[in-house]
């Protein structure tokens, strides 16, 4: 129980919720969901740039392979 309780604070605090000042002061050790956190703050702009590399290439891979498959397995 002691562990769901120690997620369920961690996910609070993850979305920026209030937590408890007893519960808080028991997590003061650093976890790696702490850890991760500060280690991997990205700006708007890297947030968009990578959200358009990932939308391009998926749409190239989509466009690649669709030749590829109507050729292949269609008879008619």
């Amino acid at each position: 129980m002691e562990k769901m309780n120690s997620a369920v604070e961690r996910m609070k605090m993850l979305v920026g919720m209030e937590v408890d000042e007893e519960e808080a002061s028991a997590q003061q050790s650093d976890s790696f969901i702490d850890d991760f956190n500060r280690n991997c703050t990205l700006s708007t702009t890297q947030r968009f740039y990578g959200f358009a590399i990932c939308l391009a290439s998926g749409l190239a891979c989509t466009l690649l392979v669709n030749p590829f498959f109507k050729s292949n397995f269609c008879s008619y």
